[in-house]
């Protein structure tokens, strides 16, 4: 069985239930803006504590699962500027589905 634990930027793991709960603060703050979209200034302030490269990592994992969508400006290589939360992603902070 492989280890869960993922790598950061530094190289230093991040478990499997940090991952998570950054992943939940990310899902609620956008759901509080929604049908908003929550602009990354405001969520890295809301995770002011996690690496933005991690912060990066879990925003496109979420996009992946169908939880959150984002918009980048000047191209599909640049930061997501901004993100907003699916029907999908509001069911996960209400508990009705998992991640």
């Amino acid at each position: 069985m492989g280890n869960l634990d993922s790598k950061r930027a530094d190289g230093r793991r991040l478990s499997v239930a940090t991952s998570e709960a950054i992943r939940m603060k990310i899902l609620e703050a956008a759901n509080a803006e929604a049908p908003d979209w929550l602009p990354r200034s405001l969520l890295l302030l809301v995770l002011k504590n996690v690496a933005e490269s991690e912060i990066d990592r879990e925003v496109y994992y979420l996009e992946e699962k169908g939880c959150l969508r984002h918009r980048s400006e000047g191209g599909t290589h640049k930061p997501w500027m901004e993100i907003q939360i699916t029907a999908n992603g509001i069911d996960v902070v209400d508990g009705k589905t998992l991640l």
